[in-house]
């Protein structure tokens, strides 16, 4: 096995983010610095000379800014929902959709990929279905709506973070631009996962770095002398997966190398990257201070190779204080949320979770769903138990809702994570399958004359006999009546039998009763499986009455 397939079968959460299970490249080192001018002229050669020009003025930091007064962006953002909308089929996006429609449509976001593709909406389109599919494999549905922060990140994620091997430098290019440093041979080698946890982290803060976002970030990666890759290049496509992924502006990337196999793993990196990227790689072959020269002449300044030119051991220092003001910031951010009362107040569309049965909009609607949806829960295994749950998750979020609790003090609310939620939501499927207290106790009440057995107050899962009962109950007998109709009109007479009860045992085995008010005394009385499937038979023609045409005259 190469050393790339053993730090990637660390992590096999990342292997989607190759192209096919087996496209893990090895790298060998009969790979020619020529052969990887060939592969940037080739890419070059497929441009129009008007695309070339305007790649190299990015490169050396010349091109003039795009002023969005020029540009109709709302135009431009119908165009990326109208590409969105063709793409989304299967992905992440379209999940995104179903959590939080207003996460998608955040005109921030969308504005974020515009800008990071010169304002080509169908461009911008591709790289948000890239960056919300790999979000969603590094840290799943709970975060793929959410922003992500230090607390987001494992004890593991972090110390891929700060042990440096990517770094935002405190300083920018003779463009203002900003500048992300990677040092291959700081590379922990613990988790490949981790590692692109990390770098998504830091990648979507540099953002917030942009003074000017549409002038975009340039990539330097040094890998030379002790520097060099101790990995060897494992991970490194997904690495660049990742960081093509997200939504800045590369203006410019260079490579730093000082041997053979760090051009073999440039070229790996190159065959992966868009025709228009290749135009704006640049290999830096010789010694650190050659590098630093090379570098001064696309306008970056020699400050960004001072550690491996002094090869001294302060490198970390601008590291760690970025790292710190990221704390600092985010802990700012959190306490201000926590003193607006009004941030997470909940709304009559969210569900609340007190510790008691609450009424409201959200879990009442909750609720429905879960007598909608227990037959199906019940027959179902793991794979289609979990779907379930987390369509129900989307229908409450698609209506506004959202799943709250209260805090540690009472005083405020908080969401609710998904998988508390999963949880919550489980639980009601299996109370449903037992009975309630006040059932238990009506189930225990004593005959009365003539053999009918009377019962209190009904709870929500009964069928109420009579008119105009909307109760949970009736509408769930009304679901099941109608979803085996057509199969019930295209049976015999036994087949409509049982098909009745088994719509008697679904009830039934929900917690409900089939119950007919008592005319002396406002009392309730439990009819037999047999009146049962005589009421569901009606229903059954009822049905069939409304659903055949009118006669017209």
């Amino acid at each position: 096995m190469t050393m790339n397939a053993e730090y990637i079968e660390q992590s096999p959460g990342c292997m989607r983010l190759c192209n096919q299970a087996g496209n893990i490249p090895v790298f060998t080192t009969n790979v020619k610095k020529e052969d990887v001018d060939t592969l940037l002229t080739e890419g070059m050669t497929r441009l129009t000379f008007e695309e070339l020009q305007q790649e190299q003025e990015d490169l050396h930091g010349v091109s003039a800014t795009i002023s969005e007064e020029k540009v109709e962006v709302k135009v431009l953002l119908d165009r990326l929902d109208e590409h969105l909308n063709r793409m989304k089929m299967g992905t992440a996006f379209a999940c995104a959709q179903s959590l939080n429609r207003d996460f998608c449509q955040n005109y921030d976001f969308r504005m974020m990929f515009l800008r990071a593709n010169r304002y080509d909406p169908k461009v911008a389109a591709k790289q948000i279905i890239r960056f919300l599919d790999i979000k969603l494999e590094l840290f799943g549905l709970e975060k793929l709506t959410e922003e992500i922060t230090l607390k987001d990140l494992t004890v593991e994620d972090k110390e891929d973070l700060l042990a440096g091997s990517f770094q935002l430098l405190p300083f920018t290019d003779r463009a203002g631009r900003s500048i992300v440093l990677e040092i291959a041979g700081l590379r922990s080698g613990k988790s490949l996962l981790s590692e692109l946890r990390a770098r998504f982290y830091l990648g979507m803060n540099a953002i917030k770095s942009l003074e000017i976002p549409s002038r975009g970030i340039v990539f330097i990666s040094y890998t030379a002398g002790k520097y060099r890759d101790k990995l060897n290049g494992a991970g490194f496509v997904e690495n660049a997966k990742v960081a093509l992924s997200l939504p800045y502006h590369i203006a410019g990337f260079h490579y730093c190398v000082d041997e053979a196999i760090s051009v073999a793993i440039a070229k790996a990196g190159i065959t992966i990257t868009p025709d228009k990227f290749r135009s704006k790689i640049k290999i830096h072959h010789g010694s650190p201070v050659e590098c630093q020269y090379n570098l001064s002449t696309y306008g970056i300044p020699p400050e960004a190779l001072q550690f491996a030119v002094n090869d001294n051991e302060d490198m970390l220092d601008n590291h760690l204080s970025w790292y710190e003001d990221c704390l600092r910031q985010e802990s700012t951010v959190e306490a201000s949320s926590l003193r607006d009362p009004n941030k997470h107040e909940p709304n009559t569309n969210d569900v609340v979770f007190i510790g008691k049965k609450t009424k409201g909009n959200g879990n009442e609607r909750l609720r429905r769903l879960a007598l909608r949806h227990s037959s199906p829960y019940s027959l179902g295994g793991p794979k289609e138990k979990r779907e379930l749950v987390d369509s129900m998750i989307a229908e409450i979020k698609r209506g506004g809702g959202r799943f709250l609790k209260q805090d540690s003090t009472g005083l405020w609310w908080e969401d609710v994570p998904i998988s508390e939620v999963r949880e919550k939501i489980t639980q009601m499927f299996r109370n449903l399958r037992r009975p309630s207290g006040s059932q238990q106790r009506a189930a225990a009440n004593t005959e009365t004359g003539g053999g009918r057995i009377t019962v209190g107050e009904p709870t929500e899962n009964d069928v109420l006999f009579g008119r105009q009962f909307n109760q949970a109950g009736n509408l769930r007998l009304r679901e099941l009546v109608e979803g085996m109709a057509l199969e019930y009109d295209a049976s015999n007479r036994g087949k409509k039998k049982k098909l009745a009860e088994s719509i008697v045992k679904e009830i039934k085995g929900t917690g409900g009763r089939f119950l007919k008010p008592i005319k002396d005394g406002g009392q309730w009385e439990e009819v037999s499986d047999v009146a049962a499937g005589i009421k569901i038979a009606t229903h059954f023609r009822n049905y069939r009455r409304c659903q055949k045409p009118k006669d017209t005259i």
